[in-house]
């Protein structure tokens, strides 16, 4: 499975360099200062993919069965979960680390009174690589009209 697994990092990395169509629309919000309607751009999100979506595309992009992508995308999943409750960063070559971060309810004054009734929730970030930011910049943006 440990190949598999290598194919599929493999695969993610090569769907990052050559799907290069980032759209975007004009969005607008109130200004909370000047109370007037300001402009921005905003990704336009096309489609939400389904992990049986992911496991049919990367079937198509490799010679692994249905099964097989499946069953290294679980083990994935449940690696990646297990290391983070242990405190580890996972880092997934070309695709990026994920590490946990935590939200304080509040602060105290001294440090012998920090505990974790001070946490809120538990948050996972991810980095994206250096590889992936950088085909990510390179990529075609174009507006959608509305």
């Amino acid at each position: 499975w440990r190949v598999a697994l290598i194919d599929l990092l493999y695969l993610f990395t090569y769907f990052i360099y050559f799907d290069t169509m980032i759209k975007y629309k004009i969005s607008s919000v109130k200004s909370p200062k000047s109370g007037l309607k300001v402009y921005f751009p905003s990704i336009v999100q096309v489609a939400h993919l389904s992990f049986d979506d992911v496991v049919t595309a990367v079937e198509k992009e490799c010679t692994l069965t249905r099964a097989d992508v499946r069953g290294a995308l679980s083990a994935l999943e449940y690696v990646v979960l297990k290391e983070l409750k242990q405190g580890n960063t996972v880092r997934l070559g070309g695709v990026g680390s994920f590490r946990l971060t935590i939200v304080s309810k509040n602060g105290e004054d001294d440090a012998a009174n920090v505990s974790a009734r001070n946490i809120a929730r538990v948050r996972t970030h991810f980095t994206p690589s250096g590889a992936m930011s950088a085909a990510l910049q390179g990529s075609e943006i174009n507006a959608v009209v509305q």
